[in-house]
């Protein structure tokens, strides 16, 4: 199926076509541009871990004090313990695995910290969906060209590529009137303001959720919505 999905992915880039319902994280990204996985894109997949576990190691000072040291480095050790309450993939069990060769028997320090946390992160974003990405990845270049990945690298970022995939939240409000067509109107009439203007009167966020109610996705693809393949109706509703 993950192959099946990939080869989708690889088809609308390959035709310039947007997967609207799709969402796609920093990690499966990268790894399709074939950039390193490190602490950033971990930001996008978990900020709250990067805020509060790995950013504040970190920024540790090599001079820190003894304390400050101990209160975020105390027991800390080069493994990682998986959580059965974040992740139905261990089956209520948890369960310890070395980041490197020797890694329970190695602490983590000042001097390692940054070697510890760009391990740590790496972990999270390959190794618990490391199958799944493979067999993904592996659908998409069955479509695209294998040469078309170092040009794409050099050309695109993750956000440009995300766009490309799946569109932009964002849409111009004269956009959305302009493609909005009423039902019920003689050939060449005046089209009325309303319901079109609705989405001005809501707040950013509920924008994304009325174009999903209306189009049912949330995207809007990077051609905007006169690239949708129908035009946005509304009922003419007599008085």
């Amino acid at each position: 199926i993950l192959r099946c999905v990939g080869r989708v992915i690889g088809i609308a880039l390959l035709h310039g076509e947007c997967m609207r319902h799709a969402r796609f994280s920093a990690p499966l990204l990268r790894r399709l541009l074939s950039q390193p996985l490190d602490l950033s894109s971990m930001e996008q997949l978990d900020p709250e871990m990067v805020k509060r576990k790995l950013r504040p190691i970190l920024e540790l000072p090599v001079d820190a004090s003894e304390d400050e040291a101990e209160l975020w480095l105390d027991g800390l050790t080069f493994t990682v313990t998986t959580d059965p309450d974040s992740s139905p993939c261990y089956f209520g069990e948890r369960t310890s695995f070395e980041l490197l060769q020797g890694g329970a028997e190695r602490a983590v320090t000042l001097a390692n910290k940054a070697e510890y946390v760009e391990l740590l992160s790496q972990w999270y974003q390959r190794v618990e969906a490391e199958a799944e990405t493979v067999e993904l990845l592996a659908g998409v270049w069955e479509v695209l060209p294998p040469r078309l990945a170092p040009r794409l690298a050099s050309v695109l970022s993750t956000e440009e590529l995300s766009l490309l995939i799946s569109g932009r939240e964002t849409f111009s409000l004269a956009d959305w009137r302009r493609h909005t067509r009423f039902q019920g109107f003689p050939p060449g009439a005046r089209q009325p303001a309303g319901p079109g203007g609705l989405p001005a009167a809501g707040s950013h966020p509920f924008r994304p959720r009325f174009l999903c109610f209306v189009t049912g996705a949330a995207q809007v693809p990077l051609g905007g919505l006169c690239v949708l393949s129908t035009p946005l109706l509304r009922p003419r509703i007599s008085a």
